[in-house]
């Protein structure tokens, strides 16, 4: 239940605090006093979008907040946030906006997303508004409706209606991806040539850095000769006559040993140099076998630069590196095998298929059966209060109809269809209904769902449209009749709807130095009787209309309590 709303800088509105009550709360004023700014304060604070002219001008930010008994709503929603209910049950929804357009939400302090917001708030207060007269004139918003009357159980049967979906889907996408992208032999031929071209390539991962190293070999091929040469020619000493490094090596390690004859403490010495000339020997040995197989090779240098050209080509086509043409490879290679017993995962692809259908198709016929059955109960309920609502010879219908595509809702078109008056054919609402037939259209719809919603505070804004006189007495009995079983706010300027309020307001709009400012006063018995005899008589207040207004008053109560 509403229990407080506090407005701040909303449009004509400055500061407005109203405490509401249970049963029906009537809301009414002069046109252009700010009624439709307090159901666009509440629209906000529930969710929705605030439109261009929300803020009041000339301020830097706007805020409502409402404070909610909240008992109704799921404990397992509390579960995903750092807040909960206090222990009267209430919390405080908070939302503002700045001239920046950034705005906040928050629940209890603590800041949540607009979706949360909307999330909980529809599972709090229902508003009724003049663009829901238009959402009934459109078949693709009588499905949610009716959906609403089947309660839980046609939600659960549309979460495995949307495994199944999203089964089919899948197991769809592979038999396209096998068969349906463009000639499977062309996919086939392209395939083969990647496969073959790359394996006579015959590559190995490490086949660039190797075929480098020998290309730069094989160009500085003269250049490492000569480096050779010399190296052995000091080692040597090859065609000169001085001695080279092993023979000096040798002619040191003689005087070294002598040395050692006399002086044992030499011998280390003798032996360190000993290893050294071994080692320089060693060396000019592996120097005269790497000389052996150092050439210039022409032909070997072209056949790598060649087979580096390859694998740059491959690069290209396949990958940037070596390991990922084996990669690409490895995927040809699985997709040729996938081609290959292409017949038989076909066939299993198909039976899943087959299966997930049925299976759609199943929830799809349980889903559309508690829409019918629901249909039948809602037609008679909503037939019955649209006579109490003075359209005595008025027939509702709900068509369910089986579509031939399906989605994640099943495969029914729902519509509502309406036969105002005896003898006239049943027809869609938008073919038939007036406005003030659709006004009463809505209240029965909202009458009978709300026996079935779990949601306390029902709000109506222009629930009057087009209706007076008998019928709007009618209307106000209804109302009243809901404002006895969930809190009810209703904006209107019918003196027989606002006769009947539990708790009325007054919304007033004044001048303040050179602002307007709308505010709202709580009405007590005589100012209610005021303000009806000023809905019956307009601006002139006389004995006459003060008297009808007492008298209306007097009726209303009366048959409340009747």
């Amino acid at each position: 239940m509403l229990e407080q709303l506090r407005i701040k800088n909303v449009a004509l509105i400055e500061d407005m605090n109203i405490e509401f009550h249970p049963g029906l709360n009537i809301l009414s004023g002069e046109t252009g006093a700010g009624k439709s700014m307090i159901i666009d304060a509440i629209n906000f604070v529930l969710g929705e979008r605030p439109g261009k002219d929300f803020m009041r001008h000339g301020t830097d930010a706007a805020s409502v907040e409402a404070l909610i008994t909240a008992a109704r709503v799921p404990p397992e929603f509390w579960a995903g946030l750092d807040t909960r209910p206090g222990d009267d049950g209430q919390i405080l929804l908070s939302r503002g906006i700045n001239a920046q357009n950034k705005s906040y939400c928050k629940i209890n302090g603590r800041s949540i997303t607009v979706g949360m917001l909307k999330e909980l708030s529809a599972m709090l207060v229902d508003v009724h508004g003049q663009h829901e007269h238009q959402s009934l004139l459109d078949p693709a918003k009588h499905v949610v409706l009716l959906d609403r009357f089947c309660g839980e159980a046609i939600e659960t049967e549309k979460v495995v209606l949307g495994v199944a979906i999203r089964a089919y889907k899948d197991v769809t996408r592979q038999i396209r991806e096998l068969f349906g992208e463009g000639d499977r032999a062309a996919q086939l031929e392209d395939l083969t040539f990647q496969r073959d071209e790359i394996r006579e390539a015959a590559l190995k991962e490490d086949d660039e850095q190797r075929l480098t190293e020998r290309a730069e070999i094989l160009r500085n091929a003269e250049k490492l000769s000569n480096n050779v040469y010399q190296a052995l020619e000091l080692l040597y000493g090859g065609d000169s006559d001085e001695d080279g490094a092993i023979e000096k090596a040798t002619l040191a390690l003689n005087r070294i040993m002598e040395l050692a004859e006399i002086d044992p403490s030499a011998q280390e010495l003798a032996d360190s140099m000993a290893a050294v000339q071994s080692q320089l020997t060693d060396i000019m040995h592996e120097l005269r076998r790497y000389a052996d197989n150092l050439r210039h090779d022409p032909e070997e240098l072209n056949a790598v630069n060649e087979r580096m050209d390859l694998i740059y080509k491959l690069k290209r086509k396949y990958g940037g590196s070596v390991a990922e043409i084996l990669k690409h490879y490895q995927a040809v290679e699985e997709r040729l095998d996938f081609f290959a017993n292409s017949a038989e995962i076909l066939a299993k692809l198909n039976m899943e298929k087959r299966r997930y259908t049925e299976e759609i198709l199943n929830s799809c016929a349980k889903i559309s059966a508690m829409r019918k059955t629901a249909a039948e109960t809602i037609k008679a309920g909503i037939t019955d209060t649209l006579r109490e609502l003075g359209m005595r010879d008025a027939v509702f219908g709900i068509t369910v109809e089986r579509k031939k595509e399906f989605s994640s809702s099943g495969y029914d078109r729902v519509e509502f269809l309406i036969s105002p008056n005896q003898g006239e054919e049943i027809k869609p609402l938008a073919e038939i209904a007036s406005g003030g037939e659709m006004s009463r259209v809505m209240l029965a719809i909202k009458s009978v769902l709300a026996d079935v919603d779990n949601i306390e505070t029902f709000i109506f804004d222009e629930i009057d449209t087009g209706v007076s006189g008998r019928t709007a007495q009618m209307v106000a009995e209804k109302l009243a009749e809901l404002g006895g079983r969930y809190q009810i706010l209703c904006i209107t300027h019918l003196p027989q709807i606002a006769a009947m309020g539990d708790r009325n307001f007054l919304i007033e709009k004044r001048v303040e130095g050179q602002r307007t400012v709308s505010e709202v006063f709580a009405l007590d018995d005589e100012a209610c009787i005021s303000e009806l005899a000023r809905l019956i008589g307009g601006a002139e207040i006389t004995k006459a209309t003060k008297k009808a207004a007492a008298e209306m008053k007097k009726l209303a109560l009366k048959n409340r309590k009747g």
